[in-house]
């Protein structure tokens, strides 16, 4: 996926920590549906999920930002 990587994933809850306007994160997670946008422009949709996440992999998301991050932690 885009993002999904564990680096990621608390990269994104120490920014939450660091910025003190955010009052919550939300997880939206990629949809493959910009498939179709990159393949009219021309460009190459190489390496970019063909699914949406499953619920498991969504709760993992939202779990390990949690886990690192005072803030609320919502799916979208």
């Amino acid at each position: 996926g885009m993002n999904d990587q564990l680096s990621h994933l608390h990269a994104i809850a120490q920014l939450a920590e660091e910025l003190p306007h955010v009052e919550a994160v939300h997880v939206e997670p990629y949809h493959p549906m910009a498939r179709g946008k990159y393949q009219a422009l021309g460009l190459s949709f190489d390496g970019l999920p063909e699914n949406f996440p499953d619920a498991d992999t969504v709760e993992y998301y939202i779990s390990t930002i949690s886990a690192n991050t005072s803030k609320p932690v919502l799916p979208a």
